[in-house]
C-alpha cells in the first residue's frame, strides 16, 4: 500500500507524496513513484534500497527527474 511504501521511504527524508498506479480493475501495477523534499534523500534511498527485499520481493530503485523539469540548452 501507499502507506507501507511511505513508511519504508520516510527513513531517508521527508516524503512529499507516493503514487502507485493501478490497472482498470484497481490492482496495483507493481511499481510506485516516491517524491522527496530533498534530492539527497532520494539518492540516499536509492543507494540503500536498490536490490533490497520488501514484502519478500527484490526492489529495483531508480532516480528520476520530474516530468515538469526541463533542461534548456542554448
Amino acid at each position: 500500500s501507499e502507506d507501507e511504501v511511505r513508511d519504508l521511504c520516510s527513513r531517508y527524508g521527508e516524503v512529499l507524496s507516493v503514487s502507485m498506479p493501478r490497472d482498470k480493475i484497481g490492482l496495483v501495477k507493481g511499481h510506485a513513484t516516491v517524491y522527496y523534499a530533498e534530492e539527497e534523500s532520494a539518492r540516499w534511498a536509492m543507494r540503500d534500497l536498490h536490490k533490497s527485499d520488501f514484502r519478500n520481493r527484490p526492489l529495483e530503485v531508480k532516480f528520476s527527474v520530474p516530468h515538469n523539469v526541463r533542461v534548456i540548452v542554448y
